[in-house]
């Protein structure tokens, strides 16, 4: 229980060093060190010899969040550019071109292109997702966080399987429809 309102400074004051000591411990290449009120940097980094703090934005759930969303965002511009290549093949074949014909072909290279190159996107999404998950686990309920996430977790989350399942469908190379 706080007595007194400078004692509610004074902890609201180390709370502030506290944090922006680990903020630039845990974002500089600086060794893992002891923070002055008793909180100490990550196990984790300490296990990766301090000074490798490549992995570190594993550990912020805003670095998370942004990096889903670019993969996100990604994905669906690649979406609206196979859905102009569909549209390029309809149009190839309203103007009389054979669907074997080489260029209704590479129109479908580039789209089958298009589609595993979204499913990359969405791997990274849901990768990027459980991740995000795992450490949400670990603060809120102090769960052990397990950054390493492998691929088998990733494509057996079912919303993955669902939309991969909604993006594979086309038309590939040789193939008429």
């Amino acid at each position: 229980s706080i007595r007194s309102r400078e004692e509610l400074e004074t902890l609201n004051k180390a709370m502030q060093q506290s944090k922006e000591e680990f903020d630039h411990a845990t974002t500089s290449r600086a060794p893992a060190r002891h923070i002055s009120n008793g909180y100490v940097i990550s196990s984790a980094i300490r296990s990766w010899g301090g000074a490798n703090t490549q992995f570190l934005w594993r550990h912020h759930r805003h670095e998370i969040n942004l990096r889903k969303d670019r993969y996100r965002q990604l994905s669906a511009f690649f979406a609206v550019l196979g859905s102009g290549v569909v549209v390029g093949q309809f149009e190839g074949n309203l103007q009389g071109l054979l669907p074997l014909s080489t260029e209704m072909n590479v129109l479908k290279a580039v789209n089958s292109a298009i589609t595993l190159v979204i499913i990359a996107c969405l791997y990274q999404v849901y990768w990027h997702s459980i991740l995000f998950t795992r450490l949400q686990r670990h603060l809120s309920r102090g769960v052990h966080f397990d950054h390493n996430i492998n691929f088998r977790n990733v494509v057996t989350h079912p919303a993955f399987v669902l939309e991969v399942l909604l993006c594979l469908p086309h038309v590939p190379p040789g193939v008429t429809y």
